[in-house]
């Protein structure tokens, strides 16, 4: 029995904001449309928010390397929280004691322990144990990965998958999203866009050279589609920035007034929330709107950000940044874990969170917590 609103209605469809409700409480709305020689009055629309998640982890960390030359983790996935797979280069010592120069790209978490693994590249015949940049996982028998190339764990071997040089060339791979194993898409460097499907590799034209760092999707209600964007930034040099829709194998520039030219990863909901950050945090609710940058976040680079709904998300980044929102409040973890490096990447699924990076004296780490 309270007016919130009054809209002066022009489109067939309008979208009302409604901030600062209280978390997992219950509200009624109704509309009254007002005409020249009519009134109509809705029906009652009950809603109920969000509660709010837990800010309660219990963490544990490891390091990796550190005696044998540098060492990083550059990616990481959830299966569950006793199947987590993280990848990047670790060089270890071999068994008199010398630096081995074949170096591990892979170490799976048990549950228990770690495990460090070489994933070979076969190119003629040959194994290639290159650094690996990014993994996907499906199921724990449909595992992707890719950094020099693409290579597929299907529950009993490493398969390269390979691309075809017309599709990429020799450039390096950032990222993998997609939907299934029958449906992926691979990001990288100089504007490099690839897609999977039904065993064939096709080329997108993503109309830039920048660096392609990070790649999202999330059905569209509204659509009733995927909805796919990338982000191209260069980090180190003011070349601007490029966000990417990407659909039906062609490409949409959106909008990115307000936001700086050093861009790094990106996450969202569908017609929700749109989370952009590298140099800041920057959202909209709608794109084609400005983006707003929320001072409410740490002024450290942000590395990565992911999330399980609206009301848990965690970013990683620079100087052991780790924070997590609860849908209410940012808590912040670096006085308490303090590294002395930088998270990479994160991921968080359920209950359990993973985050991995490198150490400033070259061991790689990974830090899981737990609620």
């Amino acid at each position: 029995n309270t007016v919130a609103q009054t809209i002066s209605l022009s489109n067939t469809d309008t979208i009302l904001f409604v901030d600062s409700l209280l978390p997992n409480h219950s509200y009624s709305f109704r509309t009254i449309t007002q005409s020249t020689n009519q009134s109509i009055t809705s029906d009652v629309l009950p809603v109920s928010t969000l509660d709010t998640t837990s800010h309660d982890f219990t963490w544990q960390s490891w390091t990796f390397g550190g005696q044998a030359g540098s060492c990083a983790l550059y990616d990481v996935a959830i299966i569950n929280e006793n199947d987590i797979w993280a990848v990047g280069e670790i060089y270890l010592l071999d068994t008199l004691g010398q630096p081995d120069p074949t170096r591990y790209n892979l170490v799976v978490w048990n549950g228990n322990d770690w495990e460090v693994k070489r994933v070979p590249y076969y190119y003629q015949g040959q194994p290639f144990y290159n650094p690996i940049q990014s993994v996907f996982a499906f199921s724990p028998d449909d595992i992707w990965f890719c950094g020099n190339g693409v290579i597929h764990w299907d529950g009993n071997q490493y398969v390269p998958v390979p691309i075809p040089s017309n599709v990429w060339g020799s450039y390096q791979m950032n990222k993998i999203w997609g939907t299934s194993g029958n449906d992926l898409y691979i990001v990288g460097n100089n504007g490099n866009i690839a897609h999977y499907q039904n065993g064939q590799w096709s080329r997108i034209e993503s109309g830039t050279e920048l660096n392609i760092y990070d790649i999202w999707g999330d059905y569209n209600s509204k659509t009733k589609g995927n909805e796919i964007i990338a982000i191209a930034s260069n980090l180190f040099l003011n070349q601007g920035h490029k966000i990417i829709r990407i659909s039906t194998n062609k490409v949409q520039e959106i909008n990115g007034e307000g936001l700086p030219w050093s861009l790094n990863t990106l996450w969202f909901i569908p017609n929700r929330n749109y989370i952009i950050a590298g140099d800041g945090f920057y959202q909209t609710k709608q794109l084609g709107e400005n983006w707003i940058r929320n001072n409410n976040v740490p002024l450290y680079y942000i590395m990565d950000i992911e999330g399980n709904g609206l009301n848990d998300i965690v970013i990683v980044g620079a100087f052991g940044l780790v924070e997590h929102f609860n849908g209410i409040e940012w808590k912040n973890f670096q006085n308490e874990l303090s590294i002395e490096g930088s998270y990479g990447r994160v991921s968080i699924k359920g209950s359990t969170l993973c985050s991995v990076g490198g150490l400033n004296d070259g061991r790689a780490i990974v830090l899981i917590g737990k609620r």
